[in-house]
């Protein structure tokens, strides 16, 4: 099978993992569901088995296979432990509850799909040490998976010369380790191995056979650094986007399209700080990073320990009667919220001032980092956007609630910095004079061990002095 072919296939495959999740909220049969995923599996499977072969790396196929077998073998020993424990038993009941006319049919979603929440509440809160324990075994099972499938895509990257592969890898580590958020960034692994197989070309496959030659590897860096710059960029544009349009879809999915440009944007300055070799780049981040989820954890303990959460509750449900304690049914209740928040501030208005301030301290520390990685950033490509995008940073952090604006911005202006980032003329010009000098110098001081005087290139038989045969 030829590249095309695999790279084809493998897209295909890809594609219609990632397409298969829409039929879930559908109500589609979930037989339905589970075998559009399989064929998808299946066609990657022999992509792979076929970039085995063209690549000669039988570590590509083996460890897909073993995180294949690992997968089958979680999803097996998960379902026996779902039918072997109570939560079988009492997922029916609950089901036959909220659907007495429902067929007993597990592989259709439609009849119970409108009652789900409440079954799947009910259920949690009855088995809910069983469940814990079903999940972190088949966590354990698909972490074990998804390292073997990040080392064939790491394989991958390195044969083609195609980065995207490895980051689909990091994608797949982070969403494997990261309980419940992580099943989306599994999700979003797919496109991205769609992306990174349909943009692998024939010319990184021809270059890679003829090695006789030692001065070969030298320029290929050139070409590979490259690309990795172009795939980074390409990645933390696309995070930095997601995060500036996440404002635009204030639903129950604004937080997850949040945490999953947060993601991207970290996995591109992690290889932009490989790239330029300046770990300051990834280590404010990082810091910054930390710094925003200490504040985070600081305020939700604040809010619980004081009388704000109470306060607030005791607020919607005198607003909201029927509130039903899903803090997302909120959303459609928009015009409740003024009450709502009138009353809470009126009752607790020193606590949500303290609250407010002690946000604000670790906000304006975690800007202060971000915008040293700005700076560097700004150091290393030339690109003064990247400088740009580190004051709006602190200007948002500085300023109360208008900040959150300025904030939203600097997302925009990231997302137009990674974009417009070129790769640096030094890499071009260093590289190939380090290699050209040598050869010539080795060539041209040639000399005849009879006669002593210099041969030219082009007559290495022949003294062209004495005549004598060199």
């Amino acid at each position: 099978m030829s590249l095309q072919t695999s790279k084809l296939l493998g897209g295909i495959g890809a594609l219609t993992i990632f397409l298969s999740a829409f039929t879930i909220f559908t109500a589609t049969t979930l037989v339905g569901t589970i075998a559009v995923g399989c064929i998808g599996s299946t066609f990657i499977l022999i992509s792979f088995y076929n970039f085995a072969k063209i690549y000669k790396d039988k570590k590509i196929f083996t460890n897909t296979l073993y995180g294949t077998l690992t997968t089958i073998i979680g999803a097996i020993i998960t379902l026996t432990l779902i039918v072997v424990t109570p939560i079988l038993s009492t997922l029916k009941d609950y089901t036959y509850r909220y659907v007495p006319r429902w067929s007993g049919n597990w592989t259709d979603l439609s009849e119970i799909y409108a009652n789900s929440g409440g079954i799947l509440r009910n259920t949690i809160n009855a088995c809910s040490s069983w469940i814990l324990l079903v999940a972190i075994v088949f966590w354990v099972f698909l972490i074990i998976a998804m390292i073997f499938m990040q080392k064939t895509l790491k394989k991958l990257a390195q044969h083609s010369h195609n980065n995207t592969f490895e980051n689909t890898g990091t994608i797949l580590i982070v969403g494997a380790i990261t309980p419940l958020i992580g099943l989306a960034g599994l999700w979003l692994s797919t496109l991205i191995l769609t992306f990174a197989l349909f943009t692998t070309k024939k010319s990184t496959i021809t270059t890679l056979p003829p090695s006789t030659i030692k001065a070969s590897p030298t320029p290929q860096i050139i070409p590979i650094t490259t690309e990795k710059l172009q795939t980074t960029n390409l990645l933390g544009c696309a995070g930095a986007l997601l995060i500036f349009l996440s404002a635009f879809t204030f639903t129950a999915t604004f937080g997850y399209t949040i945490i999953i440009g947060s993601l991207l944007v970290l996995i591109s300055l992690y290889r932009l700080n490989k790239i330029y070799r300046d770990k300051e780049i990834f280590t404010n981040t990082h810091y910054g990073v930390l710094s925003t989820i200490s504040g985070v954890i600081t305020v939700l303990i604040l809010i619980i320990a004081t009388p704000i959460l109470s306060t607030l509750k005791n607020s919607i449900y005198h607003n909201i009667p029927d509130w039903n304690g899903n803090l997302i049914s909120l959303l459609s209740a928009s015009s409740k919220w003024g009450s709502i928040f009138n009353t809470t501030w009126r009752q607790c208005g020193q606590w949500i001032l303290l609250v407010l301030i002690v946000f604000w301290v670790f906000l304006i520390i975690a800007m202060i980092f971000m915008q040293k990685t700005m700076k560097k950033l700004a150091q290393h490509s030339h690109n003064d956007t990247f400088t740009t995008t580190g004051t709006l940073l602190i200007i948002g952090a500085a300023l109360p609630i208008i900040g959150l604006i300025v904030l939203w911005i600097s997302t925009l202006t990231l997302a137009q910095a990674f974009f417009t980032t070129k790769k640096p003329n030094t890499t071009n010009s260093s590289q190939p004079q380090t290699t050209t000098t040598p050869t010539t110098n080795t060539q041209t001081k040639a000399y005849c061990p009879y006669c002593g005087k210099r041969i030219p290139p082009e007559n290495v038989i022949y003294c062209p002095n004495c005549g004598k045969q060199q």
